[in-house]
């Protein structure tokens, strides 16, 4: 269960019918202590403190069970999103409501969640919780959001599983779809897979004064890369992206910023898309996929300035 916290590391109070969050994979709580005790030649090591977890919540995003509201009905992953560093906007537009993500220019205006992990018949308790981001799927299958969620951990204790109702299961999850995209003039691409990944990194700040020395963690705002196969075309002329193909080779060469967007999904409240105004080609082979050639490409999607929240945007819709 995953809930919003009123400030930073105070836990929320889970409730069953609404905090659930359905996970793909059993997740594993990693523990490491800010203070190891290590006291260097002597006989004994101190005691450790300051609890660090870190765990890995791997879920979907599911087709909403009606309009989208603030209150009501947000996107089943709507939390874990503000805790990857993002700004949840609503657009209440009768019959074409929508919640757009942008990210957070600096990490101390980030929503910070509390978690509870029910695992091997423990709890795990995580506050002041802070998350990175990668969303993957080949084209037509289901894409998975990670959320790989930092947070100060509190000694595990034994707990059964409480009666948690998952919501969102009484519809389906967005499937990878109907997927269009748009690489700069070039329209058609034909998708294979994708992937986008935040980057977000985490270190524990350690405070000596406090009783137990967390107290919480500094972040650093990597840059958001999206990764794309898509089926070779012809090798374009200048400006290496046109409206029936890419050049790889010159587009990487000639470092040129240009606008991607990446769609999926069909049913109302049940589609995603990515936007990105400055992406820039850092990286990209030549690959195959059985007789289907194609290019995996990797794009850097870059701020306007070095302090801008511009450099992408998730919608909803």
């Amino acid at each position: 269960m995953v809930e919003a916290e009123a400030s930073y590391g105070a836990a929320p109070t889970m409730v069953l019918a609404e905090d659930g969050v359905l996970v793909l994979a059993a997740p594993e709580v990693d523990g490491e202590w800010v203070n190891d005790g290590d006291r260097g030649v002597t006989v004994r090591g101190g005691g450790k403190s300051g609890l660090s977890g870190s765990v890995d919540l791997v879920t979907e995003a599911f087709v909403a069970t009606g309009a989208f509201s603030s209150s009501v009905t947000p996107p089943n992953i709507h939390d874990l999103m503000q805790a990857s560093g993002h700004i949840a906007t609503l657009d209440a537009t009768p019959a074409a409501e929508n919640y757009i993500y942008t990210p957070n220019s600096l990490v101390t205006d980030w929503t910070s969640v509390g978690a509870e992990v029910y695992i091997d018949g423990e709890k795990n308790i995580l506050t002041g919780g802070y998350s990175d981001l990668v969303i993957e799927s080949d084209s037509g299958e289901i894409p998975q959001w990670t959320f790989g969620l930092m947070g100060i951990l509190a000694v595990e204790t034994d707990l059964a599983v409480p009666a948690i109702v998952y919501s969102q299961v009484a519809t389906q999850p967005m499937k990878a779809v109907n997927m269009t995209i748009t690489i700069g003039d070039y329209l058609v691409a034909v998708v294979r897979s994708f992937r986008f990944a935040k980057n977000n990194t985490f270190d524990p700040r350690v405070d000596e004064q406090t009783a137990d020395l967390h107290k919480g963690f500094v972040g650093v705002l990597g840059t958001p890369t999206l990764e794309l196969s898509v089926e070779r075309t012809a090798l374009q002329a200048t400006p290496f992206h046109k409206t029936t193909g890419l050049n790889p080779r010159e587009l990487e060469k000639a470092a040129t910023a240009i606008p991607i967007t990446l769609e999926w999904g069909s049913a109302l409240y049940g589609k995603v898309l990515i936007t990105a105004t400055l992406a820039e080609l850092m990286d990209w082979d030549a690959s195959r996929e059985g007789n289907i050639s194609t290019w995996d490409l990797t794009f850097a999607l870059q701020r306007s300035t070095p302090t801008a929240a511009d450099a992408y945007s998730i919608k909803q819709y």
